[in-house]
């Protein structure tokens, strides 16, 4: 190895030893920029990771306010089948009131007693109630049958109390009081 070094004029070593420099240079400045872009490197890696972890967010809260938009729309039309179908209406409803619970009373055949009505207003709500008093003499099964009918009637009348009255063993019949309401939509 010495005997190459030995060969090697001065201009040559000097050529050799600024080569060897610049190398060094070279090498240095590789590994410090390196550094930088690997760090660099590193931190855009942890940004898009970043960013897909934000967009997968943002996908699912926009699935789940679309979920609840849909659920929201649902809603509006359950509430507007529930106007249309089971609210009487704004115009008529004490005359359909009094029809229906006529009606109800005819098909049944019960003997019943002269209705009383009373009117609860809501504050808040968009519709209003009418509460019908009543008593009805009959034997059970009529009983069960008229209570059943209209607990399956298609608009909103319900039973809201029963009393029991009297009992007639010799007849067979029995007497009660009947509390029923009927809800109205407002215009």
């Amino acid at each position: 190895m010495k005997e190459i070094f030995e060969h090697i004029n001065l201009k040559e070593w000097r050529g050799l030893m600024a080569a060897v420099a610049m190398l060094g240079v070279a090498l240095i400045f590789y590994f410090f920029g390196a550094l930088h872009m690997k760090k660099s490197y590193r931190q855009s890696v942890d940004m898009i990771s970043e960013v897909g972890n934000n967009i997968s967010a943002a996908e699912k809260g926009r699935a789940n306010q679309e979920s609840e938009w849909q659920r929201w729309e649902q809603a509006r039309r359950d509430m507007k089948d529930l106007d249309e179908s089971y609210f009487y209406g704004p115009e008529d409803w004490a005359k359909e009131i009094r029809l229906d619970i006529q009606r109800l009373l005819d098909d049944s055949r019960l003997q019943h007693s002269q209705k009383k009505f009373e009117y609860v207003h809501f504050e808040r709500e968009k519709i209003n109630k009418v509460i019908v008093e009543f008593s009805v003499t009959g034997r059970y099964n009529t009983l069960k049958a008229f209570i059943h009918a209209v607990e399956s009637f298609p608009k909103l009348l319900m039973i809201e109390k029963i009393d029991f009255l009297d009992i007639d063993p010799q007849r067979r019949g029995i007497k009660l009081r009947i509390l029923l309401a009927a809800y109205y939509a407002l215009s």
